[in-house]
């Protein structure tokens, strides 16, 4: 929603309603911090390493589905 220019041309609009966007980023950049310290102070080495095989081999299989997706999209046998 645009509010009325106020006195000499500025703009009276608060920067956060327009960009609603910017606070979601903001918040999972912090979840994200969070969980980072929290893993890190309550998880041995060995556990870390095992959480980060893991997040890497889901990785890789979002690529790899990701990429049988493109393949079948180009050749037709899926419409998205």
């Amino acid at each position: 929603m645009r509010l009325a220019r106020g006195v000499g041309g500025t703009d009276n609009r608060n920067f956060t309603t327009d960009c609603p966007m910017l606070g979601r980023l903001f918040k999972l950049l912090l979840l994200a911090g969070l969980a980072t310290v929290l893993v890190r102070a309550l998880l041995s080495p060995e556990q870390r390493a095992g959480l980060h095989r893991l997040f890497q081999t889901l990785a890789w299989a979002l690529l790899v589905s990701a990429a049988l997706m493109v393949a079948l999209s180009l050749t037709r046998v899926v419409s998205l």
